[in-house]
């Protein structure tokens, strides 16, 4: 789906536009050929930043989901942004550099705004919200965005897992020649597998596969196509 932008349309418009769009399709399920009791949200980026606020946001007032996949999520909006050591160590990364990085907090979060609301770690309680899947990249500055936002998941019992890619600067721009470990050849016909560079404790990796294959590996209850 599409949603509003900043400047002219800053948060929280375009979690108002997914979570509205969520909405109207689980009750049109229907007419959408979609079965209401095996919906999931998805996102990439600022998109991940919107999914989480989305199961935050159905965890209320509903519907219920199935599952939730956060690739390279923003989960911290606040004055700590920045404040992680995957950004100081990736701050020259040319996809998203540091000062890019500030100046999208700066006309995404306007004054009136309070950031913890639009900050998916900042909420205190993450209990009951559907099992999640979290993609990163290592050389991402957001990727311990993510990382922290799966340990929190878990420790207030939501099931979470983590997969990090340890070489593209995104998880979206992970082809198949970075996803692939180091020595081995690509398959013809079957998606390159990826190490991890991090997950949470306590937790098995999924399955082997590219970015794409990933939300189906993780949660087989869904079915049909990711």
């Amino acid at each position: 789906m599409e949603y509003r932008l900043a400047p002219r349309h800053p948060l929280p418009q375009p979690v108002d536009d997914g979570y509205d769009t969520l909405v109207r399709v689980v009750d049109d399920a229907a007419a959408w050929g979609v079965d209401p009791a095996a919906v999931a949200v998805m996102g990439e980026s600022a998109g991940g930043m919107i999914a989480a606020l989305m199961a935050l946001r159905a965890r209320k007032d509903g519907p219920a989901l199935r599952a939730q996949v956060l690739s390279y999520p923003t989960t911290d909006w606040t004055g700590t942004m920045t404040e992680y050591p995957s950004v100081a160590e990736n701050a020259d990364n040319p996809t998203l550099t540091l000062s890019r990085l500030r100046a999208s907090r700066g006309l995404s979060t306007p004054p009136a705004l309070d950031p913890r609301s639009v900050s998916p770690l900042a909420f205190e309680n993450l209990a009951d919200l559907p099992p999640a899947l979290v993609v990163t990249a290592a050389l991402d500055p957001v990727a311990d965005h993510g990382r922290r936002y799966a340990e929190r998941l878990r420790e207030d019992g939501t099931d979470a897992r983590l997969r990090c890619y340890p070489r593209p600067p995104t998880a979206s721009s992970a082809p198949p020649a970075w996803c692939r470990p180091p020595g081995r050849r690509a398959a013809r016909s079957s998606p390159s597998s990826a190490g991890s560079c991090a997950r949470v404790p306590g937790r098995p990796e999924p399955a082997d596969g590219h970015t794409r294959n990933a939300p189906r590996a993780a949660f087989p209850q869904l079915g049909g196509r990711s």
